[in-house]
């Protein structure tokens, strides 16, 4: 091969790889935003979904028709906002007004969606899910992240259903990607340290069961 021979070749080379580059790069910038329009479009349309029928209902932020709409189909008595108190808003004050207005019991019990939630803020949201009237919707601003998590420690915990059956309640069918820039994987992983803490917590209690009194 001559040194022009090996100066082209190493240019078609250079060539070929850019392109392959561009062409990955384009269809990574499609797959992403058909994922945001898609998360955009279920967001809007209220993101609501059934967890277990007659018991738990999840959702996005809904406005003052979606709320009775859904209220009135679910036959919902009780709502759980994981945005947190956020009176004088406007989206907050409508929630309340719609909720007093139907008879609804409020909750509010606000966690971040970028945040580790730790194990005590799990037990004090269960413990809501668990008393609170049913059946029982519970929403965060897109439906996807924290409805998400909460709606898997119901399926793991009180349907008693396996962690991975659980997991799914935290995938894209719901508009949740804890991939690329965003932090949203802290909902996986809070739901996982649960879940494994909990059988840690229970092999030990079994342990000891099996082992009997000491002497």
């Amino acid at each position: 091969m001559t040194e022009s021979d090996a100066i082209i070749t190493s240019n078609l080379w250079w060539a070929c790889r850019r392109t392959a580059n561009i062409a990955a790069l384009t269809m990574l910038l499609l797959i992403v935003t058909s994922i945001a329009s898609y998360c955009g479009i279920i967001q809007l349309l209220g993101n609501v979904h059934v967890v277990e029928d007659g018991q738990l209902y999840r959702s996005a932020q809904l406005n003052k028709s979606q709320f009775e709409r859904v209220i009135n189909e679910y036959a919902i008595r009780s709502i759980l906002n994981l945005r947190g108190d956020n009176s004088d808003t406007s989206w907050y004050d409508d929630e309340i007004a719609i909720s007093r207005s139907m008879s609804v019991t409020h909750f509010d019990y606000g966690i971040g969606a970028r945040r580790l939630v730790t194990s005590q803020q799990i037990h004090e949201i269960l413990k809501i899910v668990r008393d609170a009237p049913k059946p029982l919707l519970i929403h965060c601003q897109g439906g996807a992240d924290r409805s998400g998590l909460v709606a898997a420690l119901y399926v793991a915990e009180v349907e008693g259903k396996s962690a991975d059956e659980a997991a799914q309640q935290l995938s894209l069918v719901y508009g949740h990607f804890p991939y690329l820039l965003s932090k949203t994987n802290a909902m996986d992983n809070s739901f996982w340290e649960y879940v494994e803490a909990h059988r840690s917590s229970r092999r030990s209690r079994q342990h000891t069961k099996a082992a009997g009194p000491g002497r």
